[in-house]
């Protein structure tokens, strides 16, 4: 897969435009930023990285997470997500122009990856599962192609995206997940794909997505981790770091502490990008580039064949930026009340 399949440049580049416009309205009440912690250990223990678009990021020193810090409200950010224009066009037009790509090459192949993952575990009948931040519904109509019987959930704060779930016939919960009561719901599993890197803290939707669990339940989490390749090579400079949008990006290594501040436990941690190299590639043939490591354009500029293998190296050795994580919620919690 390439980058322009699900991404195509120009409407890319216009989303960007939009964003940077976004940002500037928010940064405008840099005043009123709120101080945050490390989202994935906790730690207090940060130092400064660079500053984007009006937004200072800062480096977790006890993991090697980045985070924006401070950062908009929780408030503030659900302004921005109600209002922005870039929000807007992504599902307007990005979305919509790109929906049989993205269904195809992302959406498919998540479906297929859950079905996998509840398989090794176990789970048959009518496994119950609920997708946070569910959107026009896509991945739970693939899951729902390959498993018809599955229960299928979509948890969608968005009105306009939630009545479109249900519209699929979807269950849906119309809220936002930080607001789920232990032993309101017991799905087996739930999944949420690329929704980190957007909330305010990261703890506490982890820490929401095991509420939504049965004792033994799974959650399938990915997002993007700053341990990944193109983000050390473009840092400052990744189309990925867009403030007010993502905020957040963990290393790999501290998916330990994130779990286990939520009380779930890790079964598996692996980055199975695809697109680091072509990420990379692709701004290297920008004028000017910025791309400055030479290591980096001797690779950007190699054959296919040797991208493709170092695509493959990136991935077999956690060292992509797209990191998927399984968590399972303890069997038996003592002192905890259900």
């Amino acid at each position: 897969m390439r980058e322009a399949d699900i991404r195509p440049k120009p409407l890319l580049d216009e989303f960007f435009v939009r964003l940077r416009r976004d940002a500037d309205r928010v940064a405008a009440k840099r005043a009123s930023f709120v101080d945050v912690s490390c989202g994935f250990c906790g730690s207090n223990d940060g130092e400064a990285a660079f500053e984007k678009h009006g937004f200072p990021y800062r480096w977790c020193r006890a993991c090697g997470s980045l985070f924006a810090g401070p950062r908009p409200s929780p408030a503030d950010l659900v302004e921005f997500a109600a209002n922005s224009d870039a929000v807007a066009f992504w599902s307007t037009h990005f979305y919509k122009e790109t929906a049989a790509a993205r269904r195809e090459r992302m959406f498919r192949p998540r479906a297929r990856v859950t079905a996998d993952v509840a398989e090794r575990h176990g789970f048959a009948g009518r496994v119950r599962v609920a997708d946070v931040g569910a959107g026009y519904g896509l991945f739970l109509l693939e899951l729902a192609a390959i498993h018809p019987s599955w229960v299928l959930t979509a948890i969608e704060p968005d009105a306009l995206l939630a009545t479109v779930c249900r519209g699929h016939g979807f269950g849906t919960v119309e809220r936002w997940v930080e607001s789920v009561g232990d032993g309101e719901f017991e799905f087996d599993l739930v999944t949420a794909f690329e929704v980190v890197e957007h909330v305010f803290d990261p703890g506490a939707f982890l820490s929401a997505c095991k509420r939504l669990l049965r004792p033994g339940g799974l959650a399938l989490v990915t997002t993007l981790t700053i341990s990944g390749f193109d983000l050390q090579v473009l840092g400052a400079e990744s189309r990925s770091i867009t403030p007010p949008q993502h905020l957040n990006f963990p290393s790999v290594g501290a998916v330990s502490a994130f779990a286990a501040r939520a009380g779930l436990n890790v079964v598996d941690v692996s980055t199975p990008g695809e697109l680091d190299i072509d990420i990379v590639r692709n701004r290297c043939l920008e004028q000017p580039t910025p791309v400055t490591d030479r290591f980096a354009r001797t690779l950007a500029a190699a054959d296919s064949t040797t991208r493709e293998a170092f695509q493959r190296f990136l991935r077999e050795h956690r060292l992509s930026s797209h990191l998927r994580c399984v968590f399972q919620r303890p069997v038996s919690e003592p002192n905890v009340e259900r």
